[in-house]
């Protein structure tokens, strides 16, 4: 997939925040009806974690996916909960691989996986941040 140009991320993170509570809800439910296991997934993997936590990684999981699926011609197909834990188990091994790494090593290998979708990843960050 190409990377989602600046433009629409910008737009839709504004366009998520410009919700009211009521559509807000309706949009996220709608969210978790297309990806029940992804939803599940940020539900059971923040579940010990404070609730403004619980809430920031649900807003974000659904800004990401929103900005997804206006950049899609056609639905998304749903992710299944063994994709998403293959995901999560691979990414956890890379992060455990690289501990003790030279720091320009990491930057490099930082550079690669954000190349793939870098104004995604840069609003995650920011927004993390």
């Amino acid at each position: 997939m190409e990377p989602i140009p600046e433009e629409l991320v910008e737009e839709t993170w504004q366009e998520v925040a410009g919700f009211n509570p009521d559509r807000a809800y309706r949009e996220m439910a709608r969210a978790a009806e297309n990806q029940p296991d992804l939803v599940a997934f940020i539900m059971e993997f923040t579940q010990e974690m404070d609730q403004q936590v619980r809430e920031l990684a649900t807003y974000m999981t659904f800004v990401v996916y929103r900005m997804f699926q206006k950049c899609s011609r056609k639905k998304i197909e749903k992710i299944s909960a063994e994709e998403i834990i293959n995901c999560y188990e691979a990414n956890e091994e890379l992060v455990e691989s690289l501990e003790g790494v030279h720091e320009k090593f990491l930057d490099r290998i930082a550079r690669v996986q954000l190349s793939a979708q870098p104004y995604v990843m840069r609003y995650v960050v920011e927004t993390l941040m």
